[in-house]
């Protein structure tokens, strides 16, 4: 009998926006991009592209914040927050993830900032926030063991004797 014909491909899974690598989640009052008094976590490709909130802060939601090509901040465009005003909202922000808030931020022709706005508007200092950052290059990496003390090799067994 002929065979079936062969079942169309699969289709390839999306892929996630956020970068291989992983980025950085801030604390929204960070005042640098590095160590546990600024660094909240590390949102994984694949893991976190549905993740709108993070522990760690008086409000959980992930506040989305832009910055333009130089690096300035803007948590407002136009006097209006990029995810509503935590403290008119009660904290309530507009939940984003982080395709999202790059595609808002696009829309306005800024990026990812690759820092915390600290200070800079919309109540978002007691919100995480959504940086570009990459985890790898901004969290020290472990200190290396220190090399163990060489043991003497393990006796080898002996032949068992000839018969």
């Amino acid at each position: 009998p002929p065979s079936p014909p062969p079942s169309p491909p699969s289709p390839p899974p999306p892929s996630s926006a956020i970068p291989a690598g992983g980025v950085l989640v801030l604390k929204g009052s960070a005042q640098g991009t590095s160590g546990a008094a600024n660094v909240l976590g590390c949102l994984q490709p694949g893991v976190h592209d549905q993740t709108t909130t993070w522990a760690g802060m008086a409000r959980n939601t992930i506040a989305a914040q832009c910055c333009t090509a130089g690096g300035a901040c803007r948590r407002s465009v136009n006097r209006v927050c990029v995810a509503g005003d935590s403290q008119q909202l009660g904290g309530a922000i507009e939940p984003l993830t982080y395709a999202q808030t790059k595609e808002r931020c696009a829309g306005f022709g800024l990026e990812l900032c690759e820092q915390s706005c600290a200070g800079r508007g919309c109540w978002y200092n007691v919100h995480p926030v959504f940086t570009s950052l990459p985890c790898a290059s901004s969290l020290a990496p472990p200190p290396a063991p220190p090399p163990p003390t060489p043991s003497p090799p393990p006796p080898s067994p002996l032949p068992p004797p000839p018969s």
